[in-house]
């Protein structure tokens, strides 16, 4: 079996890179409202505090000190 650490360092950098480099949808401290219509956190607002890369999620913090790890798709970001 050939010896992948190399291969997977290097997409591991370009990982990191794209973090980095701001290709993230949110960033710590935007100010979002939830939009899934079925979930608890629909139409609270919140701000974003926290990012799970394992997983793609955003942590949030709702008004109401509630907080969450919730896809990027259940929530938009506020002007």
């Amino acid at each position: 079996m050939p010896n992948n650490s190399r291969r997977n360092a290097e997409v591991g950098v370009a990982l990191d890179k794209e973090h980095i480099m701001g290709k993230m949808k949110f960033n710590m401290g935007d100010k979002i409202i939830g939009n899934n219509k079925k979930a608890d956190y629909w139409d609270k607002k919140g701000i974003v505090i926290g990012y799970n890369r394992a997983t793609s999620e955003y942590q949030i913090r709702l008004e109401n000190g509630e907080a969450h790890y919730v896809s990027p798709r259940w929530f938009d970001k506020l002007d």
